[in-house]
């Protein structure tokens, strides 16, 4: 790639990164996920008293312990889980609260998804999870952590600046190759594909969903006749473009803001038409581990240079 569209992903994973940014993130991401513990689907699950627990997909989890789970430890699981969460967006015991959080949360939504078979987001975020888990450096700037060592008089740690970058471009990595597949996946097999990119999955999904749509209760009609199909071909066509144009921020960084912004739009005109709105709060949350971290005003100075190039 030239030089002006700036550093690809192994440059910038050897380049300093942003204390604050990283702390940032772990409040962001730990909040969006107290925010799916609001969800009523959870508490209703814990209500469901069926006689035999059968799952719809395969798992890890043996058998015999998935029904000990869900029968016994999941409304349990659920409370430790939230406390554990919130402990983390505190910062407060933010290694031993990360790791039990993540723990807590692969088992009740392995549950949930399994019973349900409901298509959630969750599986993107186990691997977040597991990022912070494998990341004391979150917890330096903006946490409970570094206040009560700052009142006891205790150092900090002594931390490579790197330390707070590798997580990020990790994290980055992984939401990159989500979106690229995404886009793959609609277009393979290639039958499905013609499907997509005549715009027929889009057109059944807003259709079918019109009623739970915001444009349609804000105009009272739909903003155009939903029976031509070229706008939905239009749309499904720049989906997957879009999609597939988030490998390209792996390469460079100069063209990710109108990729992002693009991102966001995309998931946004899914709201407004089917009123499925839990992809625009997981495209924020994606869209805040690619933002540069000298926004963050915290960068060595030393990294000037070569981000800029």
């Amino acid at each position: 790639m030239p030089r002006w569209l700036g550093p690809d992903l192994w440059t910038r994973l050897h380049l300093p990164g942003s204390a604050r940014q990283l702390a940032i993130l772990r409040i962001f991401f730990a909040g969006l996920v107290l925010f799916l513990y609001s969800s009523p689907m959870l508490l209703f699950m814990h209500e469901l008293q069926l006689p035999r627990f059968r799952g719809l997909t395969w798992s890890l989890i043996p058998t015999s312990i998935e029904l000990q789970l869900y029968h016994d430890a999941i409304p349990y699981l659920y409370w430790v889980g939230f406390a554990a969460t919130a402990a983390m967006a505190l910062g407060l015991l933010t290694r031993v609260s990360t790791i039990t959080a993540t723990l807590c949360f692969v088992l009740q939504f392995d549950v949930y998804y399994r019973l349900t078979k409901s298509h959630v987001d969750w599986p993107y975020w186990n691997f977040i999870f597991l990022i912070f888990c494998l990341t004391p450096a979150a917890a330096d700037r903006l946490s409970l952590d570094a206040l009560l060592r700052r009142v006891r008089g205790a150092p900090a740690p002594a931390r490579a600046a790197q330390e707070y970058r590798w997580p990020v471009e990790v994290i980055g990595l992984w939401i990159c190759l989500t979106y690229t597949f995404a886009g793959i996946a609609k277009i393979f097999p290639l039958r499905a594909g013609v499907e997509w990119l005549q715009g027929g999955m889009l057109h059944y999904i807003a259709t079918t969903m019109v009623f739970d749509s915001p444009v349609y209760w804000l105009l009272g009609q739909t903003p155009f006749d939903y029976s031509l199909r070229w706008p939905w071909a239009f749309m499904s066509t720049s989906a997957v473009i879009l999609e597939l144009c988030a490998f390209t921020m792996l390469l460079q960084r100069r063209l990710n803001l109108p990729i992002m912004i693009g991102l966001l739009l995309f998931h946004f005109g899914v709201y407004l038409t089917a009123g499925v709105i839990a992809f625009v709060y997981d495209a924020l949350i994606c869209c805040a581990f690619l933002i540069p971290p000298e926004v963050f005003g915290d960068v060595p100075a030393a990294a000037a240079p070569g981000e800029g190039d």
